[in-house]
């Protein structure tokens, strides 16, 4: 028997914007969400009885991570060892570093270590097991593989995989782990400069029975046959990743069904966008919205807007406390914004030419066409206002 547990990307300390601040040495809420699935998929990994656990990359969030996460992720794999786990660390784009043709890794430090259960693939590689053999492949983009072109980098991808493949004994199922995007994959942020990025169409992967990707975060199926698939990311990091479900992949060659998906119990975020209307009271319309909410040890971001210059004030502190008492683990952001009524042409030169500093905000925001992230740009800059002119009252 010989299972073994692919893990998608990790991502240490990312979404701390979003997350609870810790007090004193206490972690971040988003940290220690990230480090309490681990800790959950080790669970698994034991209930399960799996031989190893293949991870997908980005490790951390940071090229250049906080030294407190290092050492989270050192006790976690010391964790795995002392549970006789295998750790085998593909690497991610977020885990190198490149200056020139030189690559650094943090995860160098964890291959200096020596941990008898850890192994780190920065090059292509296959590990053999019994009944499946699984070829590692790390992020590789146009400029570390030397080429000019993003064709000509495919082509070189693809030249490699037949001599892994040489390598894997007939009847034995073959199955590649990497961390490089496919093509015809949804994705948002997580892919870098469009000019080096490599999708890779899933013919690439023909002479593999499975295929399973880290790098784009959200998880989907490609193709079926072979099954080729993204597995995603273990937490959701981003609003926009509101909804999805995150996976595990149990690999059993011996098994009826080969794999199985486990969910990851991430916590929720849920985003409420709303616009409210002339006429409408913000207060009451936002209250009867969040009474058919589930916010039960959610993140919670709100981003509103008022269409009516003139209208009513929302009442902030009767939304927050409903929000709370619903259960929300953390407001991350509560922002609102409000048209600015338009002044006719020729009633202009009966006014003063100045304009109050929350007005000319909202007017220099329009200009700036920042689209989504225009209601935290303008509550953060109203913030400042307000923070100016209680300095000077004091």
């Amino acid at each position: 028997m010989s299972k073994t547990l692919i893990v998608g990307d990790v991502h240490l300390g990312k979404g701390v914007a979003f997350g609870k601040p810790g007090i004193g040495n206490a972690l971040n809420s988003r940290v220690a969400d990230q480090v309490r699935l681990l800790n959950w998929i080790l669970d698994q990994g034991i209930d399960h009885q799996v031989d190893r656990m293949i991870i997908t990359g980005d490790i951390f969030e940071d090229v250049k991570p906080d030294s407190q996460l290092i050492v989270l992720f050192l006790e976690w794999l010391k964790r795995c060892a002392d549970n006789n786990i295998e750790c085998h660390i593909i690497a991610g784009n977020h885990d190198v570093r490149r200056t020139g043709s030189w690559y650094t890794s943090i995860l160098d430090c964890i291959a200096a270590v020596d941990l008898d259960n850890t192994t780190v693939y920065k090059n292509t590689q296959t590990i053999h097991t019994a009944g499946a053999c699984f070829t590692l492949l790390p992020f590789r983009d146009r400029l570390s593989l030397g080429c000019s072109t993003v064709d000509e980098a495919l082509v070189h991808i693809e030249g490699r995989l037949p001599y892994e493949l040489a390598d894997i004994p007939a009847g034995c199922i073959r199955v590649l782990v990497g961390h490089i995007a496919l093509e015809g994959s949804f994705y948002t942020s997580e892919l870098g400069d469009a000019a080096n990025e490599l999708m890779c169409p899933t013919r690439i992967f023909a002479g593999y029975d499975y295929v399973f990707m880290g790098h784009v975060h959200k998880p989907q199926v490609l193709s079926k046959t072979p099954h080729i698939e993204h597995v995603g990311s273990i937490d959701l990091s981003e609003f926009s990743e509101a909804g999805q479900t995150k996976i595990l992949v149990l690999f059993d060659p011996n098994s009826t069904d080969i794999f199985q998906h486990i969910p990851i119990p991430t916590r929720p975020m849920v985003r409420i966008r709303e616009e409210i209307t002339t006429g409408t009271d913000p207060t009451e319309y936002l209250l009867t919205l969040l009474s058919n909410l589930t916010l039960t040890n959610a993140l919670v971001k709100l981003e509103i807007k008022h269409l009516d210059p003139d209208g009513p004030q929302l009442d902030r502190e009767r939304i927050i406390e409903e929000i709370q008492t619903r259960g929300a683990h953390y407001i991350s952001n509560f922002s609102e914004s409000r048209n600015v009524a338009v002044v006719p042409e020729d009633k202009k030169a009966l006014l003063d030419s100045t304009v109050d500093p929350k007005s000319a905000i909202l007017l220099y925001a329009d200009m700036l066409d920042l689209g989504n992230d225009q209601s935290e740009f303008i509550s953060f800059c109203n913030e400042c206002v307000d923070e100016h002119y209680s300095k000077e009252k004091s």
